[in-house]
């Protein structure tokens, strides 16, 4: 339950952000690095990194699915990640 807060910032964090092929890396990579970059703070790192890679695994699973989303839309805008 202590890890809740971490995992709903990473979320809301990167849901504000981007996702095919290509892209697909670049969105993961770059949602990976922020999300990291944001958590580097808290406690407990490990619980960080599952967080992050959950959230960003489902932006991608998103973007992959359902690219022209509107939150595959706002995750590629914040990322910088263009198709």
């Amino acid at each position: 339950m202590k890890h809740l807060p971490i995992l709903i910032t990473s979320t809301l964090l990167l849901t504000l952000s981007a996702c095919g092929g290509d892209s697909s890396k670049q969105l993961f990579d770059a949602c990976y690095e922020q999300g990291i970059e944001q958590g580097e703070l808290e406690a407990d790192q490990k619980a960080v990194e599952i967080g992050v890679t959950k959230a960003c695994n489902m932006f991608v699973t998103e973007c992959e699915d359902k690219p022209d989303s509107e939150m595959c839309l706002a995750v590629k805008t914040k990322f910088g990640v263009e198709d």
